[in-house]
């Protein structure tokens, strides 16, 4: 039986059967190589999505890094410094996590921020493995030790904001230029590091587009090795089709997976991010860049960036395109960075922008930019809110000084350079000591730093000293300056210049205590230096005496020759009197030609003849005065504390009582003053015989006198005078009876009288008039120191109705000077209830200046014994001027008794008095007459310059009621 091959038939059949088994073979050979390539390419193409989902992290984190780090170098805060520096750190760790699976493969994970409301966070979690093929990226080689640098680069810079929040503000500058050098090397590293992820980021975009390719290529391959005719080749090929096809299919929808994610991250970052191509037209735009410039994207799309957003600088000129960083980069294609600089929105308005350029490759060209941009408005505002409050301060007109905890000056601004003649490199380091002067007390710092360091602010008067020497007076105002922690960092103080207005109060208060003709102490600064004496002489136990000195028929001098001769006389008089006593004695000018002598802390009275003839005989030399010799003496009246008089009033009588004995006796000569000089002590008996019961007997009765607006006239308030007609000695003045009550106690039960009647006629008045008016009531020293005073005010408010601000009380200087603890306590009770405090008699008792600050008055009263002759002595004119000065200085009003003649109300008015009373405008009238007067005004205005309130009475003729 012949072989099967040996037939032709069986040979051919055999030979296709085993072509096709070849065919098949080679097929399946194929396919098996076509279905690993595809695997291996899909392997490839979702680890370079992973590798670049990686990069992209990278990529913003290190945009984040680079925004903490320029927020870094605008703060203040230690506390805002620390939360910056941590956010910067958590950046790097992350991109040294992404390196590091780029470099060993493994799964990297991150949280990116978003700006979709309820999705804030947006995880990544990629699985990267490193292909041994593909080797190290040359992007990812350079960035680990560009990290690395950076890292330790913003350690340095941390330090040195540091320093500069917390060290001396005079190294501020030397710390800052520290830190701009520094900025520059990080922003240059910051440069390469992002232009070398940026790169990785499109490495991968280009070998991701490459896989594709060489995918779908393999596909297109499977499909020309079908073989139709074998249905083992086509089972085969289907399986194998199946597999490639199914395959493929899960590339393309991870493809797609990884581009909608990278969409994603680009919707949903907060910075602005949009795309440039090489002819500077936009080509692609993400939705935060659209809301913050308030475009759509189809109107950005394709239009030119640079003439829509950027066309002009800060100032409003015009920005070349040529010009432009951003688009800069498309021709020398490094990456550049850009912290201030403004994009323009669509309404027109400016937005302050820091932005990077960063450049596109394909193929080793540049195809266009990426520009990521951050709204930095609240920088710039804070910046600026900085600048605003440094310049404030110094431009600022009164000296601010900060030192440490330890009082080293930190900062002075340029006031504090002009008002010291120190520069700030001189003081810079030192105490303020520098400036201390040797009149400042010692323990006024002991309170400063025993505040300041407590805590508290401190504020006063410091006398320091300039660097020429001179001598300068500062208001302060120092406080502790406390830190985020609550600790004291700092000490900050603040200072005027008030030199020129303590020299000008030195000056009202010269003029107030000194006589303006001879510079001798006057009345008030007497009968102050007087008071001091006494209480002086009570503590040790010694004497005092008081010289009453009258220049004898001065009058004929200034009459015969001239006032001018006159003052000239009475300067030398007064420069040889203060040569004849001690050093330590006080010779004053009381007017006129009196003067005081004060001697204390005498032994004896025998002390005092030698002192009397000593002051007489300094008259017995001739005065020369412009070609003139003239003879001039003296008489003296001498008092002795506490024999003659145990106060200042009382002493200062007596003494003149002694005074005018030497006159009668000839002149030229002294006398001591005694019990019998005094007469009319039959008279005194007869007064206070009388005064018994003369309250119950209705003797005593109130007359009114009007207190005038100097500049309306109106009629503002009237003084209650109590007036005495005795049914046996007819009318007293009160000058006789009132001392008299006052020292028998009569005037408590009398002055209670006097505050319920006036009180019941100012409320019948207050009626009538409908507006604010008052009534002055004087309340003696007696009456003063009355327990029930208080409770009787107060009771005869509510009976009457009369509100508290239509009272006021006349209270003498007398009463302060008994120095009992009372009176700040009844003052205060009075002044809390609204009632207006009065000083009267200004200038004639014995107080001190400091009274009128110390004790709560609204108003002085200048005697009448200085507005008689303010147009004819140049020493009361300059004594009521100043008083007037003085009182306004201290906030208080001020009323002058006794205005005669319209001369006197002339020059008054010219100084700013506020109100007068006197005999121009009407004498003490009943209250009838008074309510008479109010209604007259109601309809018109009561006198003109011819028709005064009295036009029938002569201001020289008081009446005896008067």
């Amino acid at each position: 039986m012949p072989h099967l091959t040996e037939h032709p038939i069986q040979r051919q059949i055999i030979g296709l059967a085993l072509s096709i088994l070849s065919i098949v073979a080679i097929l399946l050979v194929v396919n098996i190589g076509l279905r690993e390539k595809s695997a291996y390419i899909e392997a490839r193409l979702i680890n370079q999505k992973a590798r670049q989902e990686i990069g992209l992290s990278i990529y913003q984190r290190l945009f984040s890094a680079k925004a903490s780090i320029y927020k870094l170098s605008t703060l203040h805060s230690e506390l805002e410094l620390e939360i910056v520096k941590k956010r910067f750190d958590n950046n790097l760790l992350t991109i040294t996590k992404g390196l590091e699976v780029l470099h060993n493969g493994g799964v990297f994970e991150d949280e990116i921020a978003t700006n979709i409301p309820g999705h804030n966070i947006m995880n990544l979690v990629a699985s990267y493995e490193k292909p041994a093929t593909e080797g190290y990226v040359l992007e990812v080689l350079e960035l680990s030790p560009a990290i690395h640098e950076l890292d330790n680069q913003m350690q340095l810079l941390h330090q040195l904001i540091k320093q500069r929040i917390n060290e001396n503000p005079a190294r501020s500058a030397d710390l800052q230029i520290r830190i701009n050098n520094l900025m520059k090397t990080i922003n240059t590293i910051l440069q390469r590091t992002q232009e070398n992820a940026a790169s990785l980021l499109y490495d991968s975009q280009n070998r991701i587009t490459t896989l594709t390719l060489d995918l779908k290529q393999a596909e297109g391959l499977h499909n020309t090795f079908r073989i139709p005719i074998v249905f083992l080749a086509l089972s085969l090929s289907g399986y194998l089709l199946y597999i490639t096809l199914a395959r493929v299919g899960k590339a393309i929808e991870n493809r797609k997976q990884a581009e909608d994610q990278l969409q994603l991250l680009l919707d949903t970052t907060v910075e602005g991010i949009y795309g440039v191509d090489t002819h500077g037209l936009t080509t692609f735009v993400n939705p935060a860049a659209s809301r913050i410039l308030g475009y759509n994207p189809d109107e950005l799309i394709g239009r030119e960036s640079h003439s829509l957003i950027h066309h002009s600088r800060s100032d409003g000129s015009h920005y070349p395109a040529s010009e432009c960083r951003m688009l800069q980069v498309l021709k020398g294609g490094t990456l550049e960075t850009v912290d201030d600089e403004v994009f323009w929105r669509k309404d027109g308005t400016p937005l302050p922008v820091e932005y990077s350029s960063n450049p596109i490759y394909r193929q080793g060209k540049i195809v266009g930019t990426v520009v990521n941009f951050r709204d930095i408005s609240e920088r710039k505002r804070a910046e600026k809110r900085i600048r605003t409050l440094l310049q404030a301060v110094e431009q600022s007109p009164v000296s601010v000084v900060m030192t440490d905890t330890d009082g080293e000056i930190e900062y002075v601004n340029k006031a504090f350079e002009i008002a010291t003649g120190y520069q700030a490199s001189e003081v810079i380091g030192k105490n303020p000591r520098i400036l201390k002067s040797e009149n400042t007390p010692p323990a006024l710092f002991t309170d400063l730093w025993n505040a300041i360091t407590s805590g508290e602010s401190w504020q006063g008067e410091l006398q320091n000293r300039k660097k020429n020497g001179q001598l300068f007076w500062e208001r302060a105002y120092i406080a502790p300056v406390v830190d985020d922690s609550g600790n004291t960092s700092h000490y900050l103080a603040v200072k005027e210049d008030i030199t020129l207005q303590k020299q000008q109060g030195e000056k009202i208060i010269h003029q107030a205590n000194y006589d303006s003709l001879t510079d001798l102490p006057n009345r008030f600064l007497t009968l102050d230096r007087l008071s001091q004496i006494i209480k002086e002489a009570q503590r040790n136990k010694h004497k005092a005496a008081v010289i009453f000195l009258d220049l004898d028929d001065f009058k004929k001098i200034n009459d015969s020759i001239s006032h001018e001769v006159g003052d000239k006389l009475l300067v030398e008089a007064a420069k040889r009197l203060k040569n004849a006593v001690r050093i330590d004695d006080t010779v004053s000018r009381l007017g006129g030609d009196e003067f005081i002598i004060l001697l204390g802390s005498i032994n004896s009275e025998k002390v005092v003849h030698p002192v009397a003839e000593k002051l007489l005989n300094c008259f017995r030399k001739a005065f020369l005065l412009d070609g003139r010799e003239l003879i001039l003496t003296a008489s003296i009246g001498i008092a002795i504390y506490p024999n003659d008089g145990d106060n200042p009033a009382e002493l200062l009588r007596n003494a003149d009582t002694a005074m005018y004995q030497s006159k009668e006796q000839g002149r030229n000569t002294f006398n001591y003053f005694t019990r019998a000089m005094n007469k009319g002590v039959s008279r005194r008996l007869q007064l206070e015989e009388q005064l018994h019961g003369a309250l119950e007997r209705g003797e005593f009765r109130l007359y009114y006198q009007p207190i005038l607006d100097i500049t309306s006239h109106k009629i503002v308030a009237t003084e209650a005078l109590l007036r005495w007609n005795s049914k046996v000695l007819g009318k007293i003045n009160p000058d006789e009876f009132i001392p008299i009550t006052e020292q028998t106690g009569q005037i408590v039960s009398i002055g209670q009288f006097v505050i319920q009647e006036a009180l019941s006629k100012t409320a019948q008045w207050l009626k009538l008039l409908n507006r604010p008016f008052r009534v002055a009531i004087n309340i003696s020293p007696r009456q003063f120191r009355d327990p029930n005073l208080l409770q009787h005010i107060k009771g005869a408010m509510e009976q009457t109705g009369v509100p508290s601000d239509s009272i006021e009380l006349e209270i003498t200087e007398g009463v302060l000077m008994s120095g009992h603890s009372y009176i700040d306590d009844t003052l205060s009770e009075l002044n809390a209830l609204g009632i207006t405090l009065a000083m009267d008699d200004f200038g004639t008792g014995y107080s001190s200046l400091s009274n009128l600050r110390s004790y709560p008055f609204d108003i002085l009263k200048i005697d009448r014994s200085f507005v008689r002759d303010i147009t004819a002595d140049p020493a009361d004119r300059e004594l009521v001027n100043a008083t007037i000065a003085m009182a306004h200085g201290l906030g208080l009003a001020v009323v002058a008794e006794g205005v005669e003649t319209e001369a006197q109300l002339t020059h008054l008015a010219q100084h700013d008095c506020d109100l007068v009373q006197g005999y121009l405008f009407s004498t003490p009238i009943p209250a009838e007459e008074i309510t008479r007067l109010l209604e007259r005004e109601q309809s018109q205005w009561p006198f003109d310059d011819t028709d005064k309130l009295n036009p029938t009475r002569q201001p020289s003729e008081p009446t005896a009621e008067e």
